[in-house]
């Protein structure tokens, strides 16, 4: 079925190409044929003209009787252009045309007077209107024709010199038709031929197409699938990232929990115990009557005092008992340990009132330690003269700012995670990110660092639907 498709559409192109070529052919040789009679024509008229201007030198009287027959009458007999050829010759008299003789096919004929206006004499009116030059249009018989016409002033008469359109057109047309048939047998032949040539090779083609084909579509369908895999294998892989996330902010909660139960163990019961042993030692040292016993109670006084220092350090490194205050109280507290630790000054602009007394225990924990890293980082690498610290509360979520005056840095490496990479920035944005907060840096090399962050009020947890 594909074979003898190809083969009639072969066929038709070839043919449709032949027949294009041969009709432009004809076309161009039918104009040349119309241009070389339309030459005839005129050569034909304007000798007549000049035998007719001859002929009336010698009288008109002479030149009436002659035109029957005559010498005119002679000349028109030797005159042929064209089984179809006509040569008329006619005057004007008032509204009329009266034909002096019409000459066709070696017969001389005296035709009736016509009206000057009527449409199928249109070339002997424009001669006898002065005119000269060709035409085609229709004759007195309805044929179309092509016309030569030219006006003899001496006597006041018009001639025509004509033939049929369809004489000067029959060769082309015989020629069309042999193109035609001589173009389908050959068309046919060579379609024929070509394809028995070529067949072999368009099997052969085929095949191979086929065969690619079938290939393409298995790799396809494999690259779907290793698509499919990997789409299924990174969707998992976001799943395990969510999960771990959600689980670093529950440990990291549940840390800080933690450090605020130890440092409340610490204070309601070593401390309190420490207090009461020391209370003990010192009433027993006011009773002890020797020396040296008052001695060895003194030391032991003092390593209860140091003991005592130790667990209230370690109470403020576990969690701030300041917080308790307010986030506001323990960034001061904070900033002035610092400031105390390290000569940095650092000014913090907030106040509880607006609002930031509402923070749940977990959030201000987070942002307490958030600040306290970006702080220690600022006096670790800033070099920085001076620091701030401002809190807000904007809606449903506090935002703070560190900002420095420092040599300032390139933020990207900061926030990334590996070994060779800074841990401390990018903790900071994981562990507020896990409460649904945000991070973002300002900083450019030598004009100083900020940092903003914002944060729920409160931890509705990202993870409150608990882990999978």
């Amino acid at each position: 079925m594909a074979t003898r498709l190809r083969t009639v559409l072969l066929a038709f192109l070839m043919l449709l190409l032949a027949a294009g070529v041969t009709g432009v052919s004809l076309r161009v040789l039918y104009q040349e044929a119309l241009e070389e009679r339309r030459a005839v024509l005129l050569d034909v008229v304007g000798s007549q003209v000049t035998l007719l201007e001859t002929l009336a030198k010698l009288g008109t009287e002479r030149l009436a009787a002659s035109l029957p027959s005559g010498v005119f009458a002679a000349t028109l007999g030797q005159t042929r252009f064209g089984d179809s050829g006509e040569f008329t010759l006619a005057r004007q008299e008032q509204d009329r045309i009266v034909f002096l003789l019409r000459h066709r096919a070696y017969e001389l004929e005296h035709p009736t007077p016509v009206p000057l206006e009527w449409e199928r004499v249109e070339p002997m009116r424009r001669a006898l209107a002065g005119q000269s030059g060709t035409m085609i249009g229709l004759d007195y018989r309805g044929e179309t024709v092509l016309a030569a016409y030219d006006y003899v002033p001496t006597l006041g008469l018009g001639i025509v010199a004509q033939v049929d359109l369809a004489e000067i057109r029959a060769p082309f047309v015989r020629a069309g038709k042999v193109a035609v048939v001589a173009a389908i047998v050959l068309v046919v032949l060579g379609a024929g031929l070509f394809l028995r040539l070529t067949n072999p090779f368009i099997r052969r083609l085929e095949r191979r197409v086929a065969e690619r084909t079938a290939d393409l579509a298995q790799a396809n369908a494999e690259l779907q699938k290793e698509i499919a895999e990997r789409r299924q294998i990174e969707e998992q892989l976001l799943a395990h990232q969510e999960q771990l996330r959600r689980l670093a902010a529950e440990l990291a909660m549940t840390e800080e929990r933690e450090r605020r139960q130890i440092a409340a163990d610490l204070h309601d019961h070593i401390s309190q115990t420490l207090a009461v042993a020391q209370l003990k030692i010192d009433a027993l040292s006011a009773s002890a009557g020797e020396p040296q016993s008052r001695q060895r109670l003194a030391e032991i006084s003092a390593l209860i005092d140091r003991m005592d220092d130790d667990v209230r350090t370690l109470m403020f490194a576990l969690s701030p008992p300041v917080l308790q205050l307010g986030l506001v109280a323990g960034i001061r507290w904070l900033a002035e340990t610092l400031e105390a630790q390290h000569g940095l000054p650092i000014a913090v602009m907030a106040d509880e009132a607006e609002g930031l007394s509402e923070l749940d225990e977990d959030v201000k924990a987070l942002m307490f330690r958030s600040i306290r890293e970006l702080l220690l980082n600022v006096v670790k690498h800033a070099r920085a003269q001076q620091a701030q610290v401002r809190l807000w509360r904007e809606q449903d979520r506090v935002h703070a700012v560190v900002a420095d005056d420092g040599v300032g840095f390139d933020p990207g490496p900061s926030l990334a995670v590996g070994p060779r990479q800074a841990f401390g920035l990018f903790s900071v944005r994981e562990r507020v990110r896990s409460v649904g907060g945000t991070l973002e840096i300002r900083s450019q090399t030598g004009c100083g660092t900020a940092v903003h962050l914002a944060a729920p009020l409160r931890v509705a947890m990202a993870n409150a639907g608990g882990l999978p």
